[in-house]
């Protein structure tokens, strides 16, 4: 299942993953000129095609997200309570202030900090509830005095809606993919415009915040998770683990170990072959190393699988490289998606709370 590659294919590899991007703007150019266009009726057709809605609007109404949030148990209350209280202490450690000096006579130098007026958070809904990425992206624009804050998530998870709730969000909007983007982009009758727009997701969704980028502002273009690991030597168990712990994101993930043994490369294969008979998350990671799931650019519940055209193969493989130099295992994963949540954190405290210094 898994490619071993000689260093002489590398390139042809890291070529593809680059074009994977080009592709995914050229299929969501028209998604996003149909929502400039057309506004609500080109989201309410994208959303009805793409994540299944069955209500009117994208707008969830205010009585859901209180259902939802009373639906979560006591100890995930407890839970969003506590990382709520840490999240927004740290953003307010990390809130840049205004200040006024004067360097000389009749000189004065200094910044003005002023929230934005609307931000909106991208939630991805598609294998597992992330009511981290909720707190960490709307928390920091709460401390920051953001007065319009949105989100979007393509499904009704009540994880993500309840969290919301609990919050104090009420813009919340059943919408993903491109067309959430758009709508944030360019504003709608139903959905805000937004001054910035934060949030991982899909291949297709980062290709849409880059076309956009500009025209609204965003955090930084995440894409699907890729890992890099780098070993000469080390424990197969371990490095297939790393591999397999951000292979299970998404089926467009990207895991790759970069070795001068193909001993050990063909120990990591036989290993990643173990381990996934008793991984609960198998699905996603083995759809990677098989190629199977079908492409949906609409569609942020991040299962859009290879483009046609593409070979499935190279999703997931291991390289045994020619080089004479040697080094110790090293690696450098993600661990988990927290990693990523704290980057758009990190992000979000120094650019979405403030919108500049004069």
């Amino acid at each position: 299942m898994i490619r071993i590659l000689d260093s002489r294919q590398v390139g042809r590899l890291f070529a593809r993953r680059t074009a994977r991007l080009s592709e995914a703007e050229a299929v969501v150019r028209p998604i996003l000129e149909a929502v400039r266009k057309r506004g609500d009726r080109a989201l309410m057709e994208y959303a009805r095609q793409f994540d299944a809605l069955d209500r009117r609007t994208v707008r969830v109404p205010p009585r859901e997200l209180v259902e939802a949030a009373e639906s979560l148990s006591i100890q995930f209350r407890d839970a969003i309570g506590i990382a709520s209280t840490n999240i927004r202490a740290f953003a307010a450690m990390q809130l840049p202030v205004s200040k006024m000096r004067q360097v000389a006579p009749g000189l004065r130098l200094g910044q003005i900090v002023r929230p934005l007026d609307s931000i909106a958070a991208y939630i991805p809904a598609g294998r597992y509830p992330l009511p981290s990425t909720l707190m960490m992206t709307v928390i920091p624009a709460q401390v920051a005095g953001v007065k319009t804050i949105s989100v979007a998530s393509p499904r009704a998870v009540k994880e993500v809606f309840g969290t919301a709730h609990l919050l104090g969000v009420e813009n919340v909007f059943q919408m993903g993919g491109a067309q959430a983007i758009a709508a944030f982009a360019f504003g709608t009758r139903t959905v805000p415009k937004a001054d910035r727009i934060v949030g991982p997701g899909n291949i297709y969704v980062a290709a849409a915040k880059k076309l956009l980028a500009g025209e609204v502002g965003i955090d930084f273009i995440a894409g699907p998770t890729e890992i890099l690991i780098i070993a000469s030597e080390g424990d197969p168990r371990f490095l297939a683990a790393d591999m397999l712990a951000q292979a299970e994101h998404d089926v467009d993930a990207c895991a790759i170990l970069l070795t001068t043994s193909k001993r050990l490369a063909i120990m990591v294969a036989a290993q990643i072959e173990q381990q996934l008979a008793v991984l609960p998350t198998a699905a996603v990671p083995f759809a990677i190393t098989t190629g199977t799931g079908e492409p949906s650019p609409g569609n942020s519940a991040d299962s859009a699988g290879w483009p046609e055209g593409g070979d499935p193969s190279e999703r997931a493989w291991l390289a045994s490289a020619s080089t004479s130099t040697s080094a110790p295992a090293r690696t450098w994963p993600c661990s988990c998606s927290a990693d990523l949540h704290r980057r758009t954190a990190s992000r979000i405290s120094t650019t979405a709370k403030a919108s500049a210094a004069t």
